[in-house]
């Protein structure tokens, strides 16, 4: 929230910026929307796979990363493991109702995959970035000679290039 609030006041002039989080915040609708009024805001969800289930190894001793507060959790509790993955599923569908809502393009970055792979998958809105998008996909191409990626992404391509191609 903080940071979204210092862009929409120091960044005078209209930029792209990206947003780079795990969004483990409450409170920053009101911000981001409007952060992305006054500019062009691409939200980069960055999220760890372990995030979005608990393991079955017991008794474990959690901590709160902000308060320092610990607890000790069951997590061979059947139950619990199941409700904490209902609460993952309803907390990222908040969180991309809350992007939807505040005209926020958005990503989800898992910390152990391709991140090239999965910027190139953002949707291309902003027309200055469409030329930096198809060169990059070109790179990105180059480079991995993957044929099933490039597939997936010739629509895409076409869009962004009849896009940019008419501005």
């Amino acid at each position: 929230k903080v940071s979204l609030e210092f862009l929409t006041n120091a960044i005078k002039k209209r930029c792209t910026a990206f947003v780079i989080s795990d969004f483990m915040d409450d409170d920053f609708e009101k911000s981001l929307r409007i952060a992305n009024h006054k500019h062009d805001v691409v939200a980069l969800h960055i999220y760890d796979k372990r995030e979005t289930e608990l393991p079955n190894v017991g008794l474990m001793l959690m901590t709160d990363a902000e308060t320092g507060a610990q607890r000790w959790v069951d997590t061979s509790d059947g139950e619990l493991r199941k409700s904490y993955a209902q609460y993952w599923r309803n907390r990222e569908e908040s969180l991309m109702m809350t992007f939807a809502k505040s005209g926020v393009d958005s990503v989800k970055i898992k910390t152990d995959d391709d991140y090239v792979k999965q910027l190139l998958m953002l949707p291309i809105t902003i027309p200055s970035f469409s030329a930096i998008w198809l060169l990059e996909l070109r790179d990105y191409l180059l480079k991995t000679n993957d044929l099933d990626f490039l597939r997936e992404m010739l629509p895409y391509a076409k869009k962004v290039a009849n896009g940019f191609v008419q501005h």
